[in-house]
């Protein structure tokens, strides 16, 4: 995390968790990462009180969201990635080079 009012996951499940809580995604980021060159999003939230708090209640299995909010922000947010590797826009072996995006 280069910017400490900037929260970065590239942990779905727990971005998920966040925006099925109405936390708004500031940004992603993407890397290529691994032998097979997946796409990964850093998903980028406001680094604020009632987030520090949920991450410590997801941590601590303390956390309650509804579930089918969370399974279908789970699927969005993974299609989001998957389909920015295709997007002719992002230069992917551009990102690569830098380690980030």
């Amino acid at each position: 995390m280069k910017n400490e009012n900037l929260y970065s996951t590239k942990d779905l499940l727990t971005a998920a968790a966040f925006v099925s809580l109405k936390f708004k995604i500031q940004g992603v980021d993407y890397q290529i990462e691994g032998y097979k060159r997946k796409p990964v999003g850093f998903f980028k939230f406001e680094n604020t009180q009632g987030l520090i708090e949920a991450e410590y209640k997801l941590a601590h299995k303390e956390l309650a969201f509804e579930p089918l909010e969370f399974m279908a922000t789970y699927h969005h947010l993974k299609s989001w990635v998957e389909n920015a590797y295709n997007n002719p826009h992002i230069d992917f072996n551009e990102i690569s080079k830098k380690g980030s995006g």
